[in-house]
């Protein structure tokens, strides 16, 4: 292996910073939808919900939720 090879497989650090970060964003994202599920009504409540903004929420076709954690795992 030459010096141009070894020099360019390098990675630099600001990209491990981006990558850590992103997996954290995602992270919380995976943990949210998680505790929503799991949660129900006790964890929305916790974020200050109301009961027509919960009634809104739970009431979400069983599809969408799919669609969530594709979205969120997925990412």
């Amino acid at each position: 292996m030459t010096d141009a090879q070894s020099s360019s497989s390098k990675r630099p650090w600001h990209l491990w910073l981006i990558g850590v970060t992103a997996a954290l964003w995602n992270g919380f994202g995976v943990y949210d939808c998680a505790m929503t599920l799991t949660g129900g009504e006790d964890y929305l409540r916790s974020y200050g919900m109301t009961d027509a903004q919960i009634a809104y929420f739970t009431a979400m076709p069983q599809w969408m939720f799919g669609v969530w954690l594709l979205g969120t795992g997925g990412g």
